[in-house]
This record gives structure tokens, sequence and C-alpha cells, in this order.
């Protein structure tokens, strides 16, 4: 019996042994097996069935993947890659057990393909009988899209995404942005009195004891009489001290709220004054420069092959190529003070690159373009304002209106001149943002008091593109 157990206990210990060499030897032959680097077809495939991420803001966002097998459509929209955020796509590594689970409810829903976002701008600018539209889109802050219609030149020359317009009132959102420069750089305060950098008294003598400030030419309740233009510093200043110049409304008072391009060319002119160049040219050292966009109030110094003709909504010209030409450049402080309440001349793709600037709480790029108080003091919202007309919220320039367009609220301005319809907008919650810009649409106004061809192209991409 004992030698039975022994036998049997002999048999244990071989069949341990051989299970252990069985082992090892497995163990040696994974270890000849070529390495992940050397086994690209391998690779490749397991990369095409994880999710592409694109990083935005710091977080991952994943979005689904086009079938590789599909063909593109060829559409006549851009797409500013460099502005995008980065894209990274998850590749197989030694490291594949510490890739994330995604669950449905953390994938961002696919967005409307470029082709059908091309159509839906066509459908509404033929809806509208537009001659031309340029669109540009900011999606989470970034520039990412832009979309064209129809004819910068009648039958000569289609609208691209370079195409310069005059963008009328949207000026004064650039204008504002120049003036907080200067406030960062401690040349110009916002609550000031205006006659600090006018060297004359401006006081309104309906209410001498009232202060006028910059703050007030930016928010429209100066007192200022919205006067015809003048071309000279000394005639702007002299202006200043007579009564004529003012009305009988209470500077800074909401009441007193009266739209005022002339304003706005006093406050490009303190601008020239301050900087000691004109807005052009400041705009272009400074702003524009550290964006790398190209505009100007002075359109004349654009090339015409880049400019579009503006028509009327009869489809007559409202300003031709050759009427860009009378907005020139002057050494003589005050000259384009006609200009600078409407007469910024840019792209919708780069006036977006602007925009995406408060988008991002004045960052661009990693670069600090404005303080983030500069834009906060932008954003503040000074007073609420209704009439017949108006009901938004008041801040320096820019309006804000909640419930916009499906948004909880956006900050946004409009333009109208020469046949020109423009808007440009941003949600502050989400950084996402359009610039419109229409020739040849009527003037039809939708229930925000913005030009309905505008509206209707933003409603579309606040609600089916935008973050």
């Amino acid at each position: 019996m004992n030698k039975a157990c022994d036998t049997v206990n002999l048999l244990k210990r071989i069949l341990c042994v051989f299970t252990v060499l069985v082992v090892l030897a497995a163990a040696f032959a994974c270890s000849e097996l070529p390495s992940e680097n050397n086994n690209v077809q391998s690779t490749s495939s397991l990369t095409q069935s994880v999710p592409t991420q694109s990083t935005t803001s710091g977080q991952n966002e994943l979005a689904t993947t086009k079938d590789s097998h599909k063909e593109e459509p060829v559409i006549t929209s851009s797409t500013e890659n460099d502005e995008k955020a980065p894209i990274t796509t998850q590749t197989a590594s030694s490291e594949i057990g510490a890739i994330t689970e995604v669950t449905t409810s953390e994938i961002s829903p696919p967005k409307v393909p470029n082709a059908d976002q091309q159509n839906a701008v066509n459908e509404i600018a033929e809806k509208y009988n537009a001659m031309g539209v340029s669109v540009a889109l900011i999606d989470a802050g970034k520039v990412t899209d832009a979309f064209q219609y129809g004819w910068a030149v009648k039958d000569q020359r289609p609208m691209d995404e370079n195409t310069k317009i005059r963008v009328a009132s949207l000026s004064k959102v650039v204008l504002t942005m120049l003036a907080m420069q200067l406030y960062d750089e401690g040349r110009l305060e916002i609550n000031a009195p205006l006659a600090d950098y006018m060297g004359v008294s401006v006081v309104n003598p309906e209410y001498p004891d009232e202060v006028i400030t910059v703050r007030h030419l930016l928010t429209h309740v100066s007192s200022l009489t919205s006067r015809s233009y003048v071309n000279t510093w000394k005639k702007i200043t002299d202006r200043m001290s007579k009564s004529e110049s003012y009305t009988d409304k209470k500077p800074g008072d909401p009441s007193s709220f009266e739209y005022n391009n002339y304003a706005y060319g006093v406050m490009g002119t303190v601008i020239d004054s301050i900087s000691g160049m004109n807005l052009t040219q400041y705009a272009g050292q400074t702003l524009f420069n550290k964006l790398g966009v190209e505009g100007a109030f002075h359109s004349a110094s654009m090339d015409a092959d880049e400019l579009a003709v503006i028509y009327l909504s009869d489809h007559t010209v409202g300003l031709s190529l050759e009427g860009y030409q009378k907005f020139t450049e002057s050494d003589v402080l005050g000259a384009g003070s006609a200009y600078y309440a409407g007469g910024l001349t840019i792209s919708a793709k780069d006036l977006a690159r602007v925009v995406s600037v408060l988008c991002n709480d004045g960052m661009y790029g990693g670069t600090q373009v404005l303080s983030r108080e500069a834009v906060e003091l932008m954003e503040t919202r000074y007073f609420h304002f209704h009439n017949a007309s108006y009901d938004f919220d008041q801040g320096l320039t820019l309006r804000y209106q909640s419930g916009m367009y499906g948004r909880d609220g956006l900050y946004y301005h409009t333009g109208s001149n020469y046949g020109v319809y423009s808007f440009l907008s941003y949600d502050p919650e989400t950084g996402s943002g359009i610039v419109v810009i229409t020739t040849g649409a009527p003037k039809t106004k939708d229930k925000y008091d913005v030009y309905a061809i505008c509206g209707e192209i933003s409603d579309y991409f606040y609600n089916n593109v935008l973050e």
C-alpha cells in the first residue's frame, strides 16, 4: 500500500514538472514574435476601429469617423484646418488596456455634412434673392468653416472665402476692440471724461454737471447729436463747444439711448489721436497683425480684385468697385472720421477670427490679444433698452439678447449700408459664433431685430452645427 502511494506521488511530481516546462516553452515562443512597431498591418486595422478624437479646450470630445470608402462631395465651402483644434487619432500600443471605454452618452452627435450646410446657405440665399453671401463659423472658439454663395461681381467673379466687403456697423465692434487695446496699454480709460482726450470742454449745456465719458460714446448715451461728419480734428473739437452738438437728453442715462454713428466717428478719431496713426494703420500694426487678417477702414488701400460690389435689393449697384476708392487714407487727423462707424472692409472669415478673440476671453492661438478684463468690460450689460424697435442689453458696442436662435443668449451686432446686411454674434457659454455678410437681399428683419437673411442662416447653424 505504501509503495502504491509513493508511485502516485511520483507521478504527480512528474506531471507538475511537465506542466512548468510547457508554460516556459510558450513564453519563449511569444518573445520571438515580431514587435508591435513592425506589425504595421495589424496596427492600421485596429486604428480604424478606434473613434477619432478632437481635442478642444483641454478636453477630448469623440466624433464619429467617416466611412473610408465614401467619396467626399465637391462643395464650395472651405475649412480652416490651421484654426481647428488639433486632431489626435488613437492607435494600438502596448498600453491598450489604458484606453478608456466611452459610453454612447459621451460621444458627440455627428455634425451635418458640409455639403448639406452649403445647401442650406444656398437655399436661404435664394429665398431672399441675395446677390452674394459670405458666412464664417466659430465652433468652440475656433474658426472652422466658411461658406459662400453668389457673385462678388455679377456674372464676372463669384464670392470666395477671401472676398472682402464693407461690413457697415460691424465696424463698431472692431473699433471698440482697438479702444480696448489702448485700455490694456493704460492709454485710455473707459470711464474717464471724453474731454481728457479731446483737449476741449465736452459738456451738454442742458446738464452741465454731468460728465460725458468714453463709455457713454460706446453705449450710445453720450447725448451728442447725430450729425454729418467733419474731416479735421479742429472741426470736430470746435463742435464740442456748440450747444447744437448736444440733444436735450441726460448723458449716461439709459433713457437717453440714441443710436449714434457720429459718436463713433468721434471715438475713432480719439483713437487716432492717442495712437498717432489712423485707424487702418493702428489696426493693421496691432490687432490685425496679431491675428494674421487683412482689413481696412480706408478701403482705397485694398486690392479691387478681392472686393465685392455691393448690390441693392433690386440688384442695382449700391457701391461699385470704383466707389471703394473714395475711402482714402490721409495724414490729417480727423480725415477718416466718416469711415470709422461703418467702413471696415474685410472678409467674413477674417472678421470671424477677430470675433473669436471675444469668444476666448481675449485669447487667440495661445496669445493674449486683449485682457480678460477688457473683454469683460465689452460684455458688461450696462443697461437694458426697450422700445418699439429694440429690446436688448447694451454692452460696450455689443448687444445681448436672451433666447436668440435657440441659445441661452448671444452677444451680437448688426450692420447695413449701401445694400449690405450683416450680422456677427457669439455664444459666451460655448465660444461658438457666426459672421454673415450679404448683398442684394431685402431689408426684412426678424423678431430679434436682425436682418432676416442673416438671422435665418444663423438660426440654422446654431441649431444644427455649432456647439
